[in-house]
């Protein structure tokens, strides 16, 4: 199995930006885990936003429809 990186991520779909953490392969771009993943992908310690900056959910774990991303961004 290989060695997994926590990379800080900001998603945005059409209603919300959601902030947190996927798990990449060491030395694994975004761009191929995107491209990798299945209908859905898992995201940690995620605070999900609306547009408009106003937190409506904080969570240890969600998942997000792979469809519905318009815009993914590593961040620090």
């Amino acid at each position: 199995m290989p060695e997994l990186e926590k990379t800080n991520v900001t998603i945005y779909t059409h209603t919300f930006r959601i902030e947190g953490k996927i798990n990449l392969a060491k030395g694994e771009r975004l761009t191929d885990y995107i491209h990798a993943a299945k209908e859905f992908m898992a995201v940690t310690d995620a605070t999900v936003s609306t547009i408009d900056d106003r937190v409506v959910y904080k969570t240890h774990f969600l998942t997000v429809q792979r469809e519905q991303i318009e815009i993914i961004a590593p961040h620090e």
